[in-house]
This record gives structure tokens, sequence and C-alpha cells, in this order.
């Protein structure tokens, strides 16, 4: 911890010395907390979690008319817990152009980006990596030593291929543990829609999943939102996920809510549906009060999680049994 605040302060430091404007250096952040009353299905306690918060760093040079290089080190902050890893969330480096951008790196697949994007509750209670990438999945994880390319937007269409050879630290020979994501995005006015791609090897298997996610502003209060998944090659059997979800936007608030539900695998009785609603009051432009309720009722051979997902204190209720939260939070970007 020590040696990681050290890093930061000497990053800080020099970015101080330059005017940001000349040297198109940007810091940010976002403190994201809130109090929590947690169930497992038999008892329910009182936690303080970080939710996502983070420290960030970027740069940007022009190398030229039609070139820039950029780079980006963002790390992760656990204000309740103390604990942090220096460019622990998407930190890579790269160079942008006409031809799109291409970068190197430790960072977010697009069907991970595509899911957050459809997401009412994103690193909230009720995430829905909760039911998309809970129990026996896991496609919601950076790949090490990522490639990415991106396309530009052409008649609202962007690309987005990435390749991890080995998704783990030191060299390799085997190429073992590689990873593999793709999508394509549509955005056109108050409509997206975008489909990805995802695999990644392990020791006995290679899983893989399809997402399908979708957004439209209805008016300008309302917005609906969808998502489908399909996951195979998993250790317990193939997998399909749905979701869908609304927000109503009027003054300073907006009401939310989304419900997810997963289908069983091979085994019986193992699928779970997750309900959440909640509230937003924006206090001002960069400063949101939020709380929400949520349960996942999960059936007698399933532990989803109502907690997880993007937050320091997800709580794994015992098997069969619903989980519970009550979320009053904060979230400050700057």
């Amino acid at each position: 911890m020590k040696k990681t605040l050290r890093i930061m302060l000497a990053i800080v430091l020099i970015a101080s010395c330059f005017p940001l404007n000349a040297a198109d250096i940007q810091i940010y952040g976002r403190a994201h907390l809130s109090l929590d009353r947690l169930g497992d299905g038999e008892n329910t306690g009182n936690n303080v979690s970080s939710n996502l918060s983070r420290l960030g760093f970027r740069a940007t040079t022009q190398i030229n008319h039609d070139l820039e290089a950029f780079v980006q080190l963002e790390q992760l902050i656990r204000y309740g817990q103390r604990g942090s890893e220096f460019a622990s969330r998407d930190s890579f480096a790269g160079v942008r152009g006409n031809f799109g951008s291409v970068r190197v790196g430790y960072f977010e697949p697009p069907g991970t980006v595509l899911r957050a994007t459809v997401d009412l509750f994103n690193s909230r209670l009720g995430d829905s990596r909760n039911i998309g990438s809970g129990n026996d999945m896991a496609f919601d994880v950076r790949f090490r030593n990522g490639i990415h390319y991106q396309s530009p937007r052409v008649n609202g269409f962007t690309f987005d291929l990435q390749y991890t050879p080995h998704d783990d630290v030191g060299a390799t020979t085997t190429n073992d543990q590689e990873g593999l994501g793709a999508g394509v995005n549509y955005q056109t006015g108050q409509f997206f829609i975008g489909l990805a791609y995802q695999s990644y090897e392990t020791e006995f298997n290679r899983p893989e999943a399809w997402r399908l996610g979708t957004t439209y502003w209805l008016t300008e209060h309302w917005m609906l939102t969808g998502f489908l998944q399909h996951a195979s090659d998993l250790v317990g059997g193939d997998r399909s996920v749905a979701g869908a979800g609304a927000l109503y936007r009027f003054g300073d608030y907006s009401a939310r809510g989304q419900v997810y539900q997963s289908s069983a695998n091979d085994i019986d009785e193992t699928g779970a549906r997750m309900l959440v609603l909640g509230l937003d009051k924006k206090m001002a432009p960069t400063f949101t009060l939020y709380a929400s309720y949520g349960v996942t009722d999960n059936e007698e051979e399933a532990n989803f999680s109502v907690s997880a997902g993007g937050r320091d204190t997800g709580l794994t209720p015992l098997r069969g049994h619903s989980a519970t939260g009550l979320s009053v939070g904060m979230i400050y970007d700057f």
C-alpha cells in the first residue's frame, strides 16, 4: 500500500510541473461509497462498501495531423478497507487516428463494456453481473496482456476486436490461457444496440458467451434497456440470461428498476431471478445520492448474489436461499 501511494504521489508531482492543457494530462476519479443492509437468506448485517471507486491519469500527445498517442493508468481505491493496487483497473497505451485506435494493456473486453452500457445498476446493489457473471460464470473480468483494435464510427457502426495471448504474468511458449473478445455496436439518435462475443481459456475448458444489449430513449424522460446472454462450455453446462430495465427522469430525480433471470444449467434447480428498484437524486452535475433495494430469488441448488459485481462487500447467500439488500450511497466524480 505504501509503495502504491509513493508511485501515485510521484505521478501527481510530475504532472503538476506542467500546465495541464499544454501537456494534455488529465487527473480524474470517482468516489462511490454505500451503506448496505445485506442478507444471506438467514441472517442480515450492516456493511460499508466502496464500489469501483478509482483514481486515474490520462495523457495524450499529437504526433502529427493524423496520429495521436495516448496512455491511461487507473487504480481501484477501497475507501473502507484501505486496500489498493496500482494500475488495477483499465491501464493501457496506444495510438489512434483515421484508422481507429490500437492499444495494449489491461482493460475490459467488449462484452463487459456492452453489459455495463445497458446495466442501470452498474457497480451498485443489483448489478447485472450478479446474474450474468454469477455462480459458475466469469465473463466480466479484464484480460492481462490485451491487444485491442476499435474501428472508427461508420454510418453509426463501430467494431471491436481484442486478443490476449496469455492471461497471466510472465513469459509463455504455449499461449495457454488465451482470451478473445469481439463486438459490433450501432448508435443512431436515441437508439443503441450491440452484439459481443467473448471466450477465455482455463485449465479444463474454454467458456464462451454471446451478449446482445440495447437501450432506447422513448422520450426525454423514459429509457428502456434489454439484455440477452448465452454461455456455453461451462463446468456445470450451458446457461442463458435475459434482462430488462426501465428508467424515468423527473427533475433532478431518476427512478429505475431492472429484472434479470438465469436459466438452470445441466443440474436441475440452479436458476435464479434478480429484481432491483432504485431512486437517484442528482445534487450537482458531479454528485449523486441514491437508494436501492434488491432481491435475488434462488432455486434450490443456486446461490446467486444481489450485492456482488463491482462492489467490495458482495455477500454470497446460502444455497437455495434469497439474497437481499438495501443500499444508500453516494457517487462523486471529479
